[in-house]
């Protein structure tokens, strides 16, 4: 979705916009929610406008981890979840950690060689670098908020208290279903909350993907509605999919689709 300063709210075109309201509609109908959102039509749809500097679409795990570390670099922090904090995707369903520590019996270069392995050397190694590099001080910081030894799901009281402590906008039960650019850069997203009937227009310097993946599980999985939302804004927009590392450099915030 392209960004227009001078034509429809917030500067999307009416067009735009009104392809995003029918989707959201659409959305909100869905078989168990518990409203009817194209009782509204989508031109008739209010608008609430949003500016913040970092925009992160989720609310589990990854998702508290970026903001929290947004935050610390003294800029405005807004969460967007489909559901409630920790307690959608497959954040409450974690049931345990791991991590590495130099200190361990394995050198890192034993550890990466057994982790690779054990994946039948079907892992990509920078990610598997950055996880033994940064996985022991995420667990200790993780740790510190609180959690104790108890590893297996029900942290979303734990996500939540950091997320409110640390002074960022919550916004839940608010489904993003489109983001948009302006000038060939990420511009920010549009979103429709489950119980009112407007859309909710987040401008953002950046924004961050915490949405989970996807998963082909039938209701009764606890994955089952994991429906790789995040991949397919990003692809609609024009985001490539690449593991290569070059995207990981000081210059990363310089790349036209870059969602950070």
């Amino acid at each position: 979705m392209n960004l227009n300063d001078t034509n429809g709210p917030f500067g999307i075109n009416r067009r735009d916009f009104l392809k995003a309201a029918g989707v959201g509609a659409a959305v909100l109908t869905m078989p168990g929610l518990i409203r009817n959102a194209s009782a509204a039509p989508a031109s008739g749809i209010s608008q609430e406008i949003i500016t913040t500097d970092v925009l992160i679409v989720g609310g589990g795990i990854a998702a508290t981890f970026a903001a929290i570390k947004a935050k610390k670099n003294d800029v405005d922090v807004t969460i967007v979840d489909k559901g409630t904090v920790g307690r959608s995707g497959l954040s409450p369903f974690f049931g345990g950690i791991s991590s590495f520590k130099a200190s361990s019996s394995f050198t890192k270069e034993q550890y990466i060689e057994a982790v690779s392995k054990a994946g039948e050397y079907l892992v990509y190694r920078d990610y598997l670098d950055m996880f033994v590099d940064d996985s022991a001080n995420i667990v200790e910081e993780f740790m510190s908020w609180g959690v104790g030894e108890k590893l297996t799901g029900g942290h979303g009281s734990t996500f939540r208290k950091q997320i409110l402590e640390n002074d960022i906008r919550l916004i839940e039960r608010t489904m993003i279903t489109e983001l948009f650019q302006k000038n060939g850069r990420i511009a920010g997203a549009i979103g429709f909350p489950m119980e009112d009937d407007k859309a909710v227009i987040i401008k953002a310097k950046a924004v961050v993907l915490c949405s989970g993946a996807g998963a082909l599980k039938t209701p009764g999985f606890p994955c089952n509605n994991i429906t790789h939302d995040g991949d397919a804004m990003a692809y609609r927009i024009g985001a490539e999919v690449t593991g290569d590392s070059k995207y990981f450099n000081s210059n990363l915030i310089h790349h036209p689709y870059t969602l950070w």
